[in-house]
This record gives C-alpha cells, structure tokens and sequence, in this order.
C-alpha cells in the first residue's frame, strides 16, 4: 500500500508540475509545439512502472503535445545518479526526492521555486494533496 501511495503522489506531482511549466489549459491544449519532458524516478522501479505508464497513458491522451519519457534507477543508485546529472546540467526537468534529499536539493537552490506559479493556477489545489507531505516539503515557507 505504502508503494502505491508513493507512485500517486509522485504521479499528483508530476502532473501539477507539468501544469506549471508547460503552459497547458484544463481544458487539454497547450499553448506550445511538442514539449518531451524527463520525469526520473526510484519508486516505479521495477513493481509499478506499469502503474505508471498507465498514468502517464492518460495524461498524454488529453495533453498529446506532451511527451513524457521515463528514467528509472534503483534506490541504491538513483541519489548518485541525480547528483551528477545534476552537477552536470543534465538533470531530469521533473525527478522524486525523498524529503532528506529534498532540503539538501531545495536549500542549494536545484529546484524550481513552484510558490508563485502556483498561486497564479487557478486549477491548483493544495488541498488535493497529503496536507503533511505538502508542509514538509517545502523550505522556509515556499
């Protein structure tokens, strides 16, 4: 059970971030060309990758010009993974942090700051999501 909630809450985030960056409407259309995003993950690896291509199957039928292509590593590896692609400037545009890794990435200034997109979404709603999962991961308020 503890994997599934994981895979739906990285899935809830993906897509809310998707929304941020990526200019789409809730009506389904985007306001770009085709956009193929990296989304990397240790959770799906190897039990619900099927989940999740089955959510991603979704999102892609009603946002078809976004593309969503999946990096994968095992927990063991996944943290060196991400730190050098990160330290080389070919990190994922969406990945999943545990919330140690999380302060380490937030307060060093590797992530997006999605405070002020979100409080000009007018379909974001932080009430959709686990309210301590949403407070414990943010630094300093944002």
């Amino acid at each position: 059970m503890r994997a599934t909630l994981g895979i739906g809450a990285a899935a809830a985030l993906l897509v809310a971030l998707l929304a941020a960056v990526t200019g789409f409407t809730n009506e389904g259309t985007t306001t770009a060309k085709t956009t193929t995003l990296t989304y990397f993950t240790f959770s799906a690896a190897p039990d619900h990758l099927k989940d999740l291509n089955n959510i991603i199957a979704g999102f892609q039928k009603k946002y078809p010009n976004i593309k969503i292509k999946v990096q994968t590593a095992s927990y063991n590896d996944y943290f060196t993974k991400l730190q050098t692609q990160v330290a080389s400037g070919q990190a994922p545009d969406t990945f999943e942090l545990n919330y140690e890794n999380f302060v380490t990435y937030a307060s060093s200034g590797k992530l997006l700051n999605l405070s002020k997109i979100a409080a000009t979404d007018k379909f974001f709603k932080p009430a959709i999501y686990y309210p301590r999962a949403y407070q414990a991961f943010q630094l300093k308020g944002t």
